[in-house]
């Protein structure tokens, strides 16, 4: 029926796009041990693209009934567009479809973290929690051919413990997200409060000499999205703000470092294809420390004339796609037990938690963040938490100098916005620097 719509305006435009969304959330919230709020919800849009010649209009329908008006405004929004200096084109070509479904019910959650909750004998600290499950489904049709269809489950939990005694006040968050359930509530709870208890503790860093500083694999994670992955961007190549641009197959970092793009079937960001059709393959972004590819979208494929990535992806249907990652996996040679590469340590700082890394600066890779828990290590041990003003250098720098990692690999990642297939992926361990400064 979709199509049939669509088919209709094939002599009226060159190609066109209909990507439909569909989700079903349940989402529960409790404050300490009492659930106060629940929120189910389904909604449901779709985004109608149109290509004219240089031209390009968008526009949105809330259901099935709309789309006939919805592509005459596109059409007559591309007419009223700019005149691009390129023919855009659309090359998503297969039908492709995919499920990935937990049936566990979002009840079982439900009664877990309550019983978790009930386990929880902390004083002095309230608990801001959420539990939720949410059902996507994702279907994008367009006259290339293409007609893909991926529906998937995922399940979150979001804590944030908050601490007050002897006058000090501190705020801590966990979480977990994956496909598939798991009863991890407990454990995630505690670490939440663990984090607050420290950030009341923590003394204001005192500047002295440091050997070296850790970062966390969250905190690497921060800094690589904010600092480094956005020059890979073809939308920063092509406007002039990647440090990257006209640099394929040069050294661009230590060659100990390969970096790779691929989306497992157990991913929580799993998924065949983009939000544009493309199909996700798996690449090299760096090699040995080369550079290997950029990530596209349709249009800038169009315009730099190569094929799309399979890195088209949009925050709602509401949206145009833009360009982004899934999932990143590293590999650096150099590496060694986590307590080992501490034990080596005389005088140095493990950076648990920043704020502020998305105001780095994504053209230069330089950063400047809040370190908001930190612990000291002396001696080869880890101490006392800390707090300091800045955490401050150029991830560039730290790539491309002297750095040891751990053997230790983590899930890290950063929440995408609401729509999504969910969050954007890195398995990082955590790494030792001498690039980095604390002040």
């Amino acid at each position: 029926m979709i199509e049939k719509i669509a088919r209709k305006f094939d002599s009226k435009v060159d190609q066109w796009e209909i990507f439909r969304e569909r989700y079903i959330i349940e989402s529960h919230r409790f404050l300490n041990k009492k659930k106060i709020k629940i929120k189910n919800g389904l909604e449901e849009g779709y985004g109608i693209r149109v290509i004219m010649g240089k031209h390009i209009g968008f526009a949105t329908a809330n259901s099935e009934r709309e789309l006939e008006n919805a592509f005459r405004k596109a059409i007559k929004i591309a007419k009223l567009s700019d005149e691009l200096n390129f023919i855009p084109e659309l090359q998503a070509s297969e039908s492709i479809t995919f499920e990935k479904i937990d049936e566990t019910p979002v009840e079982r959650g439900i009664k877990d973290l309550s019983n978790s909750l009930k386990a929880i004998h902390e004083k002095n600290t309230k608990l801001n929690i959420t539990f939720s499950k949410t059902t996507i489904e994702k279907n994008i049709i367009n006259s290339m051919g293409c007609n893909c269809l991926g529906i998937k489950t995922y399940f979150d939990f979001w804590v944030a413990a908050t601490i007050s005694y002897n006058s000090k006040h501190a705020e801590a968050y966990a979480n977990f997200y994956s496909t598939k359930y798991q009863n991890v509530f407990y454990e995630k709870i505690l670490e939440a409060i663990s984090k607050a208890r420290d950030t009341a503790n923590a003394k204001e860093y005192s500047s002295f000499k440091l050997d070296e500083v850790v970062l966390h694999p969250e905190v690497f994670c921060a800094l690589l999205t904010h600092a480094f992955l956005p020059s890979f961007y073809a939308d920063a190549v092509d406007s002039g703000r990647s440090k990257l641009a006209n640099k394929k197959n040069q050294r661009i970092i230590n060659k100990t470092i390969t970096i790779m793009e691929n989306v497992r079937r157990r991913s929580y960001n799993y998924s065949k294809f983009d939000d544009e059709g493309n199909r996700i393959k798996r690449k090299y972004m760096v090699k040995n420390g080369m550079l290997k590819n950029y990530f596209y979208n349709s249009f800038y494929a169009s315009k730099h004339r190569v094929k799309p990535t399979g890195n088209g992806f949009r925050t709602s249907y509401d949206k145009t796609p833009h360009i982004d990652y899934s999932r990143l996996e590293y590999r650096f040679d150099k590496a060694k037990r986590f307590s080992k590469m501490i034990s080596e340590i005389k005088k140095g700082i493990l950076v648990k938690e920043v704020l502020g890394a998305w105001l780095s600066n994504s053209t230069t890779g330089d950063f400047s963040s809040k370190l908001y828990l930190g612990y000291l290590i002396e001696n080869g041990e880890i101490t006392k938490p800390i707090n300091a003003r800045m955490v401050a250098g150029n991830i560039f720098d730290v790539l491309s100098g002297d750095f040891t990692t751990s053997k230790e690999y983590f899930l890290s990642g950063s929440p995408m916005n609401s729509g999504d297939w969910g969050k954007e992926e890195q398995i990082l361990p955590y790494i030792r620097t001498k690039k980095i400064a604390i002040v």
